[in-house]
């Protein structure tokens, strides 16, 4: 399970985990983890993610916009809006904290939301099938939207050098 080797007194040995393991004369362990950290692209994604979300944003809160102003309110003036900040909102942060966290997945649940009201309003009031569709398809990808979201920013706290030592490449363990 482990090479070992005896140096200057010191037992060494260096386990399959690439987990390098010294024990002194005074029988103090040190432990000291050689391996290196798979690249994280959990920024990258996130901010890619953001990017990509605060754009489609943007482009149905236009539409949105657009049908209030000639034809009658859009509930996604306000809930389009809000995914927008909340997008922008990461590209701005390193790591969002949990509170932050929770106002992103909200904003990108309530625009599933209103796309769930879209639906019931297609099929009772306007008995529009085909705009129902469209609502329950947009509904289902602004879930996934918020649980992607989630699952990012949950990774990004995690990742190297955001207060987190359980991702250092290199952990010292004083045993004995």
């Amino acid at each position: 399970d482990a090479d070992e080797s005896v140096h200057k007194g010191n037992l060494v040995s260096v386990k399959r985990d690439l987990t390098l393991q010294v024990q002194t004369e005074k029988l103090t362990t040190y432990m000291v983890s050689l391996r290196m950290p798979h690249p994280d692209t959990t920024p990258r994604s996130l901010r890619i993610f953001a990017i990509v979300v605060l754009c489609v944003s943007i482009f149905f809160w236009a539409w949105a916009l657009y049908n209030t102003i000639t034809k009658q309110f859009d509930a996604g003036v306000v809930s389009f809006l809000l995914a927008a900040i909340a997008s922008t909102y990461l590209l701005f942060t390193k790591a969002p904290n949990k509170v932050g966290q929770c106002l992103v997945v909200a904003s990108y649940l309530l625009v599933s939301i209103n796309y769930m009201a879209g639906v019931v309003f297609a099929f009772t009031v306007l008995n529009r099938p085909g705009f129902g569709i469209y609502c329950i398809i947009f509904a289902v990808l602004w879930i996934g939207i918020a649980v992607v979201g989630n699952s990012l920013m949950s990774k990004s706290r995690k990742a190297p050098g955001n207060g987190n030592r359980e991702r250092d490449p290199i952990k010292t363990s004083p045993g004995t």
